[in-house]
């Protein structure tokens, strides 16, 4: 966790002037501030909207996407049942992005707990195209969604949801429309409304922004570094790292999301190596303003000029950039909306439970423990317990040896000799016997140890990476249907930002 969200979760009051709302505020302040919205707004008959997103992804995502849509909902819910308020939410998806590596693989979490990674490598000529415009490698695709359901647990709705997955896909031609197919599919009972930019008729707005990006390049970077120089001051570091002579948008030439820069007055295609003056880039923007995208900074703005936008649902990274976008806002003459955070959940299945108490693990601290008691567990005799077991078993035979002693003085009889022999060998083979079948039930022991302390990290800590990040939520939604959802958003207390827990 970045200590900037930490401290927002804390609602440390030196944020508020990042920020129109924390936490601490509770629900009531968000209904105020959004009343304070529609007041200004009345005469435009505007409503406003809770707005999250993500880029489309391969099965439609990890799983925290999953929770930024739910989060949405139930907060418009909440408003809605609370106050009497409608503001509806709205999922933006980001299918101008043209970041192919991020959001061409997931992981899938077995039926036996082990992880089942997925891949899909994009033709060389779709690398680099934005994700609406990256088609699909279908064959490839096809050929492992049915390795990945023999893996992962299942029920009487697996093939219907295989069938789903096979279906959606051949009935998309590009990642973002299979990625919005799915995500409509397992939301398809929610009142949500989805978004997605590179589908809009009317450009007005984005020609709009873009040229003042053009115009004011400096001003917008001279207001994005102070807001980020005034939180280096205040021990933060930055969320985004913007260089100076890059642009706040990008070109698209020939189907490719070509980063510009910014020097001298001149634009600069890092994909075609081609210059622009600003008329030719003014050019390009009034009669082929689809080639046109804002990049991450100035989409954040692009997102409040097209909706109403009252409340950003956002994760831990979200929120920290939001922080930097206060004096842009300004400079845009634009409300910043409240920053609420994402809900957080690790899914515990009840076997993973089971274990978790058996193995006298607190979920919250496995990050802690896991390789502390890794360590300790992986050499159940040392060398020094070897020692002393021999040491025990020499003087278990010697103390034999003395009994012998003792018979041959009451007896007088030198014959016991023959019996002390045999007697003793016998002793020695049994005693290593026992140490032995010890050491194997030892052994057996923490072999079943640290094969459940592995089952459990893969399921709660994959790779050591958050599990909401890691997991697709197809590995859990064949075993549980359209309940799975239904699991997740009646968990969400939107009141509560601690990272719940989700017993399956």
């Amino acid at each position: 966790m970045n200590n900037l969200f930490r401290d927002f979760l804390l609602s440390k009051n030196e944020l508020r002037e990042f920020f129109p709302w924390l936490p601490v505020d509770g629900i009531e302040k968000i209904n105020n501030l959004i009343n304070g919205y529609i007041s200004r707004e009345k005469n435009n008959n505007i409503s406003p909207v809770i707005i999250t997103g993500q880029q489309p992804a391969v099965f439609g995502g990890p799983l925290y996407t999953f929770y930024k849509i739910a989060t949405s909902i139930k907060l418009s819910l909440l408003l809605h049942n609370r106050y009497g308020d409608k503001i509806k939410p709205v999922f933006w998806a980001h299918s101008w992005d043209h970041d192919w590596e991020e959001v061409c693989s997931t992981n899938f979490l077995t039926y036996n707990y082990e992880i089942f990674p997925f891949k899909f490598d994009p033709d060389n000529c779709e690398k680099g195209k934005p994700l609406y415009k990256l088609k699909l490698d279908k064959n490839c695709i096809q050929k492992q969604i049915p390795e990945i359901f023999k893996n992962i647990k299942g029920s009487e709705f697996t093939s219907q949801w295989q069938d789903f997955l096979l279906n959606s896909l051949s009935s998309s031609d590009t990642l973002s429309d299979w990625s919005l197919n799915i995500l409509k599919r397992i939301f398809k009972d929610e009142d949500l409304y989805w978004y997605e930019p590179h589908k809009t008729n009317d450009f007005k707005i984005l020609q709009e922004l873009i040229e003042i990006s053009i115009d004011n390049h400096s001003l917008l970077f001279d207001n994005f570094n102070k807001t980020t120089n005034l939180l280096k001051e205040m021990e933060y570091k930055p969320q985004v790292h913007k260089l100076a002579d890059n642009a706040f948008f990008f070109l698209e030439e020939n189907d490719y999301r070509s980063k510009i820069k910014f020097q001298n007055g001149i634009f600069y295609s890092e994909i075609s190596k081609r210059e622009y003056t600003v008329s030719e880039i003014k050019h390009i923007l009034h009669y082929e303003p689809e080639r046109f995208s804002p990049n991450l900074l100035l989409r954040c703005i692009y997102q409040q000029m097209i909706f109403p936008v009252a409340v950003y649902i956002g994760g831990p990274a979200e929120v920290a950039y939001w922080a930097q976008l206060k004096d842009l806002f300004t400079f845009f003459k634009l409300p910043m909306p409240i920053v609420y955070p994402r809900s957080r959940f690790i899914l515990l299945p009840i076997k993973i439970k089971k274990w978790l108490y058996e193995l006298n693990i607190d979920i919250h601290t496995l990050t802690q423990t896991y390789d502390k008691k890794k360590e300790i567990n992986s050499h159940i005799i040392s060398n020094s317990q070897n020692n002393e077991i021999e040491k025990a078993k020499t003087k278990f035979i010697n103390n034999a040896n003395l009994f012998f002693d003792d018979l041959t003085a009451i007896f007088d009889n030198n014959s016991l000799e023959n019996y002390r022999r045999t007697y003793l060998s016998k002793i020695e083979i049994e005693a290593q016997k026992l140490i032995d079948n010890f050491i194997k039930s030892q052994r057996n022991k923490n072999e079943i140890f640290q094969k459940r302390l592995y089952h459990i990290s893969n399921t709660i800590l994959p790779n050591g990476l958050e599990q909401e990040r890691f997991f697709s939520a197809f590995s859990f939604i064949p075993e549980y249907n359209d309940n799975f959802i239904k699991i997740i958003m009646n968990k969400i207390d939107i009141s509560d930002f601690d990272i719940g827990i989700v017993e399956l």
